[in-house]
């Protein structure tokens, strides 16, 4: 990423990401791996963000929500390779996670991958949602939870494919 985020889970990186998210000349915001703080709100409108991460003997995840739930507008996230057992880890696993002091809002997530590989405990989905979309591929086979949905979470929108489609006109 360019803009000067640095992903490091220290450095507050709401500047560059504001930023990145002016200069954009299409909907997607590409993250590589790493774990981006945000200290003040950051509003994105109708962005698809494509990226994930691991953080060994933490949850690895998807996309990770901490601390203050983000304000949303049709935020689309698509993870596109997620396979933790390709580690060869045990390790506790969420596509989404979040661990914020109000439920996320407005969110939509969709799996374009076989989300298989993931050990117990795992989840494809785990936290607090309100009108917010999940769409997942992944096989009958899968261990751990499916939805793990916790408190305040409410109108959101499920559903489990042989195959990910479109959530938003792109």
């Amino acid at each position: 990423m360019r803009f000067g985020a640095r992903g490091n889970g220290v450095t507050n990186d709401a500047v560059a990401l504001r930023k990145a998210n002016k200069a954009r000349t299409t909907r997607f915001l590409y993250f590589p791996t790493g774990v981006y703080r945000i200290r003040r709100s950051l509003v994105l409108s109708k962005p698809v963000i494509m990226g994930g991460f691991l953080a060994p003997k933490k949850i690895s995840s998807g996309v990770m929500f901490i601390g203050a739930a983000p304000k949303l507008r049709d935020t689309q996230v698509i993870v596109q390779a997620i396979d933790p057992g390709q580690f060869m880890k045990i390790t506790k696993f969420a596509a989404v996670f979040t661990h914020t002091r109000t439920p996320v809002s407005n969110f939509a997530f969709r799996s374009d991958c076989w989300n298989g590989g993931y050990r117990r405990p795992g989840t494809q989905l785990a936290g607090s949602f309100r009108n917010s979309r999940f769409q997942f591929h992944f096989s009958d086979g899968v261990g751990g939870d499916v939805f793990n949905f916790k408190s305040g979470s409410a109108s959101n929108w499920l559903s489990k494919n042989e195959m990910a489609a479109r959530m938003f006109d792109e």
